[in-house]
């Protein structure tokens, strides 16, 4: 399996990472022989870069995770988790922080993990009230000023207990995001990227009811930023039987990227994007890592010239 540096963050990974998150259920379902099979199966592929979080599951693959890494001898693996503040604890983000990573490490059985990131999505002011994916939406102070979650976790990365940090990008005020690009505190970002969504690495018209994501993909990448590349398949809109024109339309264009195979294709368009270190993939079973590893180690294919794939893309968006 192909590794990758993420961006200057002294943290390297495999091109596939094994997502831990909700939507895939494995994780924080009650199978545990299943997540032992699909984790045996991703380690002997070259997968051994695991994401995950506290939201996922209230915990609940955090813990799984852990039980299943203790069960099958404790790999070197590379581990990211996440930190979502509460609308309580908005008063004191950098203890937040402390506290959420100190309750992480326990259920995962460690005593370091090489990534963390923030799941809050991030906007120029705090919209009081407003929550966005998981957890209230927040303001760059309580971000970056003093007490803020970046002071916590600059704490982590002085005592060794994580080597790289950064935030999630998807759903956040670009404007903003790029403030935190640019203040230096961030090494890593989690962005949403695929044919449904790719207006996180190109300038185009985000397709039909979709969000603009602000080209944070060349931005980080200007930086030495690295990127994790999420909701690869958009949200598994790319995987099944399309309802809307646009989505076929978008479909028929992985299959073409993959030479037919929609899975090929998907991957070829997020991890040949420049910038992209890794793609996380939520796996549900030993069947479907097998099935991505083999994708990547038979070659992706190129992207089209860059003139080429916006044209195409823009017209889906019209």
């Amino acid at each position: 399996m192909e590794r990758r540096p993420l961006g200057r963050s002294g943290v390297e990974v495999p091109v596939l990472g094994f997502g831990c998150g909700g939507s895939a259920r494995l994780m924080v379902g009650d199978d545990h022989a299943a997540r032992v099979a699909a984790v045996e199966a991703a380690i002997e592929c070259g997968i051994n870069y695991f994401d995950t979080a506290p939201a996922y599951g209230d915990g609940r693959s955090e813990a799984n995770l852990g039980a299943v890494l203790a069960d099958v001898g404790s790999p070197p693996v590379t581990l990211s988790t996440k930190v979502v503040l509460r609308e309580e604890e908005l008063a004191r983000p950098r203890d937040a922080v402390l506290r959420s990573v100190e309750e992480s490490l326990r259920r995962l059985r460690v005593d370091r993990v090489e990534m963390l990131l923030l799941h809050n999505r991030i906007f120029r002011d705090r919209p009081s009230g407003r929550r966005v994916g998981v957890g209230p939406a927040l303001g760059l102070g309580d971000v970056l000023e003093p007490g803020g979650v970046m002071d916590g976790f600059q704490e982590l990365l002085r005592a060794g207990t994580i080597a790289a940090c950064g935030f999630t990008t998807l759903g956040g005020d670009p404007s903003a995001i790029r403030e935190v690009l640019d203040s230096g505190e961030a090494s890593v970002i989690n962005a949403a990227l695929s044919l449904v969504e790719p207006t996180s690495a190109w300038a185009v018209a985000p397709p039909a009811g979709g969000d603009d994501h602000g080209q944070v993909v060349p931005a980080a990448q200007a930086r030495g930023i690295g990127v994790i590349a999420v909701r690869v398949f958009g949200s598994g809109r790319l995987l099944v039987a399309p309802t809307e024109e646009a989505t076929a339309t978008l479909q028929g264009m992985a299959a073409e990227l993959g030479g037919g195979d929609v899975i090929r294709g998907s991957l070829a368009f997020a991890l040949g994007t420049p910038g992209v270190g890794t793609a996380v993939i939520g796996f549900s079973e030993e069947a479907h890592v097998r099935q991505a590893a083999s994708a990547v180690r038979e070659g992706l294919p190129e992207l089209p010239s860059t003139a080429d794939l916006i044209d195409r893309l823009n017209a889906v968006g019209s």
